[in-house]
């Protein structure tokens, strides 16, 4: 598993959070927000190692039956995901899942040919999204507990296929945003910008004038 090491070269105690880089996505209307992966504090001259997950997960979480329960089904489960594979040079990737409501689910995924480099695709059944009731529709990782969250998502709009292009790049930042909690968009604070593409393991380095070095 690639590494990601972040190491605070300030003379304070520093809290740090990182986040993938939100993936482009053919459903114009629903902007991707990407998650928190993880946050924690550093103290002067410490090292926070943290892996790096190569598989996707495509994902769906369920929103509260509460809101609408005649639209779900109250399940043990509020996320579910599948192992998933973006388009490449081999024609049998594993590239396309479908959903289902009730009970909510994605399908084992299949090969699709119309699908382009680099992308996974997600078939989103026919439901009435409103303000507050709306499947989120993404990528998904588990924590050490052993529970699944949210990397990135989008409000899942109906009746569609939505194509997902991830993207390796990863971004931390100073702050505490809990895992699975929308992470600000880059640029808000100083932020090191970590290209896992061709690479396995990667330092960022918090330095004493609260800029970033990335090697």
């Amino acid at each position: 598993m690639p590494k990601l090491l972040v190491n605070n070269s300030s003379t304070n105690s520093q809290k740090f959070f990182f986040y993938q880089k939100a993936p482009k996505c053919s459903a114009a209307n629903s902007p991707v927000v990407s998650c928190s992966l993880g946050t924690n504090d550093v103290g002067p001259g410490a090292q926070w190692n943290v892996g790096i997950e190569r598989e996707i997960h495509a994902a769906v979480e369920a929103p509260d039956p509460i809101i609408h329960p005649r639209q779900l089904a109250v399940t043990s489960t509020t996320i579910v995901k599948q192992l998933v594979q973006v388009t490449d040079h081999d024609t049998e990737a594993k590239n396309y899942t479908k959903m289902s409501i009730n009970p909510l689910a994605l399908s084992l995924p299949i090969n699709k040919n119309d699908i382009p480099l680099g992308n996974f695709r997600v078939w989103i059944p026919s439901y009435v999204p409103t303000d507050l009731y709306y499947f989120k529709v993404g990528s998904a990782e588990t924590n050490v507990l052993g529970e699944d969250f949210l990397s990135w998502y989008i409000k899942a709009p109906p009746a569609v296929n939505v194509d997902f292009q991830p993207d390796p790049t990863y971004y931390v930042s100073v702050g505490c945003v809990s895992q699975g909690e929308p992470a600000p968009p880059p640029g808000d604070n100083p932020t090191a910008v970590c290209d896992f593409k061709n690479a396995n393991i990667i330092s960022a380095v918090y330095n004493v004038d609260g800029s970033w070095s990335v090697k």
